[in-house]
């Protein structure tokens, strides 16, 4: 979760496996891991979130962004409106009544959203950030000022903590709340008694959870290290292999009785292992910085985070079965070839692109040896990285393979005499409704602005007419999806 929480989170395509940038080897039942890619496809989600995640009580995901947004397991998104365009909400946690709780950092506000949407929101003190179901059927949460604590009915308590600024929070073992606030570890009885910890090596700690082993484990974001601390305060602190631009954030208990926690600036995740035993794993790349934040356990048992930067939501599965792609990027409608293995004999596979159902591609037969081989092409996706994803309907097998989608631009005509004259450009493989600016690039003014539709696509009645000579670069621009077009001249 960001965790921020040890049932919420932090401020957290086409299929792809991790690479393993570790010293020791995972667990059998880890090592083949992949990741699914499921983009945001509502407007403005894709600006630097989403942030936290968390699983609902609905047998959802749930995550923060501009508002609050649910995902099915299977990859179907809804999206909730908590506040004025802009105000982003934060953390979030399962609260005990059965709805979502979050909070508004710059709003100053925690709110609580119904599994149908309906939105209460209460002040707080300033720079609420992780929130938490406490032991004692209320939420609490971390402010800028110390803790807070408010029952399901809206009534709010205020704990200063005098020289600490919480962060991440969490229910402990011990019927104590825990939280993060910078060198230091806190604890604070649900009566409001507090204790602080101090780091030996007076690090910044950042997210915080409950483990499995009853002690509570924290990532340290500027520092390369994982802590764990006792109920009763003993402190060790584990070195994460550091790749380059490490920033370790979210942290969760996962469902093989080790911590999963994620790499912001590095663009990886990580596991450990209650004996301090590390493994990071580098997510593939998008188009720009992936920039996980949030993780989680969800409700069907697997790790799920959010990309910040790649307004995505990731889900690790684990690989029983084999599938590529080739080649591994293109541009809309290129040929693509799909090879399966290791799937039942005479099954069918179904294939989904960047869900495990919800946006189906088609089937295939697989062979007597469990194989099969399908020539599609690429379809309308968004730039960056996408997943593939093929299950075996019978057997429950599955697996996933990377395609890299780059933007493609068309203009018709497709040629212009050499005075020039005008064309009309269409666009594939952006983001969705994203803002697009067109021209010839600085220190040019733009010659047309446009927003693509939710596929990405900027097509048919959507298609920009612009006036241009022949053989000049046409950038078509946008946050991160960018491509260019030259017109020929004519024979």
């Amino acid at each position: 979760m960001l965790h921020f929480g040890n049932k919420g989170g932090m401020l957290f395509a086409l299929l792809a496996l991790l690479t393993i940038s570790s010293s020791c080897y995972l667990e059998a039942q880890v090592r083949r891991l992949g990741v699914i890619d499921h983009p945001l496809p509502e407007p403005g989600l894709r600006d630097g979130t989403p942030l936290a995640i968390t699983a609902g009580p609905d047998g959802a995901l749930w995550f923060t962004d501009q508002g609050v947004g649910r995902m099915s397991t299977s990859g179907s998104f809804t999206h909730f409106r908590t506040a004025s365009q802009g105000a982003v909400s934060f953390g979030i946690t399962s609260g005990p009544d059965g709805a979502l709780w979050f909070t508004q950092y710059y709003l100053g506000r925690v709110g609580r959203i119904t599994t149908t949407g309906e939105v209460t929101v209460y002040p707080v003190d300033p720079s609420p950030a992780g929130i938490t179901s406490g032991p004692d059927g209320a939420l609490w949460f971390a402010t800028g000022l110390g803790i807070g604590r408010i029952t399901t009915q809206g009534v709010v308590t205020a704990f200063p903590t005098p020289g600490l600024q919480p962060f991440g929070i969490t229910a402990g073992p011990d019927g104590a709340v825990w939280f993060t606030a910078g060198s230091s570890i806190g604890r604070i009885t649900t009566s409001g008694t507090l204790t602080q910890y101090p780091l030996p090596l007076a690090h910044t700690s950042s997210a915080i959870a409950a483990g499995p082993d009853g002690a509570l484990w924290f990532t340290e974001s500027a520092d390369n290290y994982i802590g764990r601390i006792t109920t009763a305060g003993a402190v060790i602190e584990y070195t994460v292999p550091a790749p380059v631009h490490i920033r370790l954030s979210g942290i969760t208990a996962g469902p093989d009785g080790a911590m999963w926690f994620t790499d912001d600036y590095g663009d990886h995740i990580g596991r450990i292992t209650m004996s301090g035993e590390v493994s990071t794993f580098r997510l593939p790349p998008g188009s720009g910085q992936v920039s996980p934040l949030g993780i989680t356990t969800g409700p069907d048992g697997g790790i799920w985070f959010t990309e910040r930067f790649a307004g995505r939501i990731g889900q690790v599965v684990r690989q029983t079965a084999e599938l590529s792609a080739s080649p591994d990027s293109g541009v809309f409608h290129s040929a693509l070839a799909l090879n399966g293995a290791g799937f039942a004999a005479g099954e069918a596979v179904r294939i989904f692109s960047n869900s495990t159902g919800a946006h189906p591609l088609g089937a295939v037969t697989a062979g007597a040896d469990g194989s099969f081989s399908l020539e599609t092409k690429i379809r309308r996706s968004y730039c960056g990285n996408n997943s593939i994803v093929g299950i075996g309907q019978q057997s429950g097998l599955l697996a996933v393979a990377d395609v890299l989608v780059r933007p493609l631009v068309t203009a018709t005509p497709s040629s212009l005499p050499p005075e020039g004259g005008t064309v009309t450009l269409s666009g594939y493989g952006f983001g969705p409704l994203e803002g697009l600016s067109i021209g010839f690039g600085a220190p040019f003014p733009p010659l047309a602005s446009v927003i693509t539709d939710i596929n990405g696509t900027f097509t048919g009645d959507n298609a920009v007419t612009v006036s241009v000579p022949p053989l000049w670069n046409i950038w078509v621009t946008g946050t991160p999806c960018e491509s260019s077009i030259t017109i020929p001249v004519s024979e």
